[in-house]
This record gives C-alpha cells, structure tokens and sequence, in this order.
C-alpha cells in the first residue's frame, strides 16, 4: 500500500498531472476569460434572480403614409420579440390608432410610453417627446428631420421612397411618360394631394415641372390612387412602395399587363420616427431608451429588407436586387422635411409645390 501512494505521488507523476492541467487551462479557460458576456451587465438577469418587476413599453404605431410588403406594426412586433429574447423582464406592446385617435387620446389625457410616428402626426407631439442623445448609427442628414431647437425628439428608423409606375408607357424618361398623349376621358399621372405626403415634390426635385394640369387626376387617398391606376383611368402613378409591390404582385398573378416602375430619389417624406414619452418615470424611459437603440442596430435594421423598405442608417441592406443602386441614390442628398411640421405648413408648401409642378 505504501509502495501504490508512493508511485501516485511521484514526482513524475505529479509532473505528469501539472502538465494535463495546463493543458486543460491553456484549451478551455481562455474562452471564459475572453468572452465578454461573462462581464456584461445584463439588468434583467439580476431582476429575474431578485423577483423583479416586469416591464411592458406600451407603443402606439400611427402612418400618414402606405408602407412596403408588410405591415410596419408587425415590425415593431418582431423586433420586440428579439428585444424580449435578450431583455427578458422587457415586453414590447404595439397598438396602430389613426391620426383622428392619436388626437383624441391626447385631449383625453391618454398617452403612451413610446410614439411610432411619421409626417402629420409630429405636429402633435412635440411637447410630450422626451430629448434624446445622439444615435452614431443614423445618418446626420437624416437625424436633422427629427430635431426640433437643437435636441433631437425622435430617431428616424425607417424610410420609404416614392415611385412612378406606368403602363403601356415605353417612353424613356419621366417626363415624357407625364407628358404623353392620352386618350379621350383619360387622364396622363395621378396622385393624391389630400393626404400629409406631398408627392409633387419629388417630381420639382427630379427636375420635372411645366406639366398639363389638364392631364393630372386628383384623388381622395394614395390607396384611391392606386385603384383607379389600375382601372385605366390615368396612365402613371406616383405612388409609394406599397403602390410598387401591388402592382408586381398583379403583374406575377397575371392580372396585368407589365408596368415600367423608376424609383425617385432626392427626396422623400416617407419617414417613420420613434419617441419616448417625457412624463414616464425614469426606470422606464431607461427601459425605452433601450428598446430604441434596439431598433437601429444591424439585426434590426437589416429586417427592413423583409418588409420591402429602407433602413436609415449606414447599412446595406439590399444586395443583387433592383434596389441595390437605388439604394445609395435614395440617400444621397435626401431632402425631407421635419417630422414635427404643423399642418398648416403642410398643406402650405404642398400648394406651392403644386404651383411650380403646373407652372
């Protein structure tokens, strides 16, 4: 027996055994010591080990104008989810209202944690935004947009673009499909001007004026709009991506003939914003603040793709697509106009833009 511990114990033996366990450090210790999860702080663990209280960011989703593919809710819908997954004591509530509700829960006193807003809607919001610190990953031209004295009130996180579609129109160029014959009771282009978008202005800004207001149809909505394009009654829309992606879709169904579509760049008040309510308490701003750095990271804005939009950061999204090109078109130089913009002056430099498109 003594002889056994005394071969166990050896000093080969013991060479032996330090050897096998430097081994095993070197191989296995590193990838603790290196990973930098083991040092995050991750709030929602220690609250769930403590019993914490759970936190829901109730947001209210409200459009001016016609998305993509799928519906922008739904978005927020999945990237909450992802924000859940990582954050798990952090749940995301996302309820659409019209502008008419947003409005009337206002005067009512009702409001939530955090506005999904775009053009029309800001104009009601300005006092109730809390201020928020620069986001590195949107693009300053865009960031502008969001900014009122100098403090930004919301982050753009979303973009769409307008586009023209046409058919039984090979004519190269825009102009000269807005400036084509038309038959009798038929009208040339087409676009709403009762809504908060101001479609005519991408058209000054694609250098197109001096057109027969005689040929222009005016409609009640972008979505009237696009019925009555496909009803014949005018030969091109100026429409948005969701007017896009209807129209491809009934080309693939083979309820129309083949449409020319040119996506217009320069500019676009097709923007989606997101805000955080001043009067929560602070726990929660924190909670908000979070959730919307969320949603300009890359995984969050690499989605967009899957909705048919555009992202408004830095990233490329789009790649062996029609959209690739346009891509970096639709953001270079991009003018808007600030998402807080009362109506009034809405509907001001709407008018004027229709004054240049027809003089």
């Amino acid at each position: 027996m003594r002889l056994f511990f005394k071969k166990i114990f050896s000093k080969t033996t013991l060479n032996f055994l330090f050897c096998i366990c430097c081994i095993l450090y070197l191989c296995f210790f590193p990838n603790f010591i290196f990973n930098a999860e083991n040092y995050s702080r991750n709030i929602n663990k220690y609250l769930l080990k403590n019993n914490g209280e759970k936190v829901v960011i109730d947001i209210w989703h409200i459009e001016s104008f016609e998305g993509g593919k799928k519906s922008r809710k739904r978005y927020l819908e999945e990237i909450g989810i992802k924000f859940n997954k990582i954050n798990p004591n952090i749940y995301v509530s996302v309820i659409n209202l019209s502008e008419e509700q947003l409005y009337l829960n206002i005067q009512n006193g009702i409001l939530p944690d955090v506005f999904s807003f775009s053009i029309g809607s800001g104009s009601l919001l300005t006092s109730y935004l809390k201020d928020l610190p620069k986001n590195k990953n949107i693009r300053d031209n865009l960031q502008n947009y969001g900014m009122v004295n100098n403090e930004i009130l919301a982050y753009p996180y979303m973009l769409s673009c307008y586009v023209a579609i046409s058919k039984n129109l090979n004519e190269a160029g825009l102009t000269n499909k807005l400036n084509a014959k038309v038959e009798k009771n038929k009208f040339g282009y087409g676009f709403s001007t009762k809504t908060n978008i101001n479609p005519a202005k991408v058209l000054i800004e694609n250098n197109i004026s001096n057109l027969d207001k005689n040929k222009f149809f005016d409609d009640v909505s972008t979505y009237s709009s696009y019925s009555n394009f496909i009803c014949g009654k005018f030969n091109t829309l100026v429409g948005t991506m969701r007017d896009y992606y209807r129209c491809k879709n009934r080309e693939d169904l083979g309820k129309i003939s083949n449409c020319y579509y040119e996506l217009l760049e320069n500019f676009s008040d097709l923007i989606q914003y997101i805000g955080i309510n001043k009067n929560i308490k602070e726990s929660k701003i924190n909670c908000c603040k979070q959730f919307l750095n969320f949603l300009l990271e890359d995984y969050s804005q690499n989605k967009i793709k899957d909705y048919g939009l555009f992202c408004t950061t830095n990233l490329k999204i789009y790649e062996n697509t029609e959209f690739e090109l346009i891509e970096d078109k639709i953001f270079n130089n991009l003018k808007s106009i600030n998402a807080f913009t009362k109506i009034s002056d809405i509907e001001s430099q709407k008018q004027d833009s229709l004054n240049i498109l027809f003089s």
